[in-house]
């Protein structure tokens, strides 16, 4: 009898690059969906007689959530233990990470147990496992309901705390969902009283400036390798409304990659990361000093999956899938090439089409309006914020194209 793996997602857009062929003969893939969203991707993109069995769960569409694991040890127990008699788990995207860890230890399952994985979906456990490292910034933690009690008494204790500027955000959420940073009393009052309940718990931490950068790798267990690094060319909190956000590849000679791949290895030892793809996000000041933001046990949002396997011929999904089964992923020298991820806001699609001619001529493009994730022919389809990736094998003015785009949409 075959073995089955389990990939537990919201988005069914993950598998859009796995290879299955990398599987044996005696497993099958079986899917377990968190959103109907994820069912709609998957009927019109997959070929479906790759997934032997199909399980949808749905949470509510538009809805950030994640199966509460009695519902999901159901099902598994229903739908898939009925057919399979070896069962291996993988979570692929921020809202499952912690769910599959409790699978795994509720079936005695190798890989990360929710010991483990939860500090990927609790940003406050994700700092504590920091301890007193160097890249560790002043936190603290609190419940919305601590705060209404007496907002003002405790705004002024924050900045006691953590100074005049620090960053709130949802302890449970994924990337930079709920994130503000808090300028002043009445800016903290409306943020908890509008965007949260008071059963919500809150994670604030210092504020420091600086530009945002991305190290992706493989990590097996426990040693990182063919890490990728992005860089955010907008500031963080920079409320300036531009049109375009470039997150181009660092590339390799630049001076301060390799202490950032140092960070990195240094953060995944503290989280006792095993296996699986992962990107780590830090701050960057303008003396270098390095200062974490947070890690996700998952290959980076948005679609950095589709950039790095244009870009680099490098696919952190089969890598995820492959290390979180304990397997030695493929990986060898990352091919040299140049990209960037960009996210187009509603007000930049104008934009963008005035620049497409010349963008066409020194790079591939690929168009991803990021309400369907589905590839668009032009940007005639977008009627939302979108997605471009940008990449060529070309390295002729690779930083200088980029900085004109910035320049030009910067005027608009």
């Amino acid at each position: 009898m075959k073995a089955a793996i389990i990939l537990v997602s919201k988005f069914a857009h993950w598998l859009d690059i796995f290879d299955v062929s990398l599987l044996d003969e005696h497993y099958d893939v079986c899917f377990i969906l968190t959103t109907e969203e994820g069912r709609d991707w998957l009927e019109s993109n997959l070929n479906m007689t790759l997934l032997t069995t199909l399980v949808i769960k749905p949470c509510g569409k538009d809805k950030l959530c994640q199966l509460d694991s009695e519902s999901t040890i159901q099902t598994i127990d229903e739908y898939i233990l009925t057919k399979y008699k070896e069962i291996a788990v993988v979570g692929l995207d921020e809202s499952n990470v912690a769910l599959a860890g409790l699978i795994r230890d509720h079936y005695q399952l190798d890989g990360d147990g929710y010991a483990i994985t939860k500090r990927f979906r609790d940003k406050y456990l994700m700092r504590e496992a920091l301890g007193n490292s160097v890249y560790n910034l002043p936190y603290t933690s609190f419940q919305v309901e601590d705060a209404f009690n007496s907002p003002q008494e405790y705004y002024r204790e924050l900045v006691c705390e953590l100074g005049n500027k620090f960053i709130v955000k949802p302890r449970s959420m994924a990337g930079a969902i709920g994130v503000r940073l808090i300028t002043n009393e009445s800016e903290f009052i409306n943020y908890c009283e509008q965007e949260l309940t008071r059963q919500d718990k809150l994670m604030a931490e210092k504020y420091i400036e600086g530009m945002v950068y991305l190290v992706n790798s493989t990590v097996f267990q426990g040693i990182s390798k063919d890490h990728i690094i992005t860089q955010s060319l907008q500031p963080q909190f920079n409320n300036t409304k531009q049109p375009i956000i470039v997150h181009p590849i660092v590339q390799s000679s630049s001076l301060i990659v390799e202490k950032l791949i140092e960070a990195a290895d240094k953060i995944i030892d503290l989280v006792q990361y095993k296996n699986g793809s992962c990107h780590v996000e830090f701050m960057v000041t303008e003396e270098n000093e390095i200062y974490f933001i947070e890690i996700g046990a998952r290959v980076g949002g948005g679609m950095y999956k589709n950039l790095f396997l244009n870009a680099m011929n490098k696919n952190f999904v089969n890598d995820h899938v492959l290390s979180q089964l304990n397997v030695n992923p493929h990986t060898g020298n990352l091919n040299p090439g140049y990209g960037a991820h960009c996210f187009i806001m509603p007000n930049g699609l104008t934009v963008l089409k005035e620049l497409l001619p010349n963008l066409k001529s020194q790079y591939k493009c690929e168009f991803l309006p990021e309400s369907s994730r589905h590839e668009a022919e032009d940007t005639s389809l977008l009627n939302t914020s979108a997605i471009l990736i940008l990449w060529s094998t070309d390295q002729s003015n690779y930083e200088v194209d980029l900085q004109e785009l910035l320049n030009i949409y910067g005027e608009k």
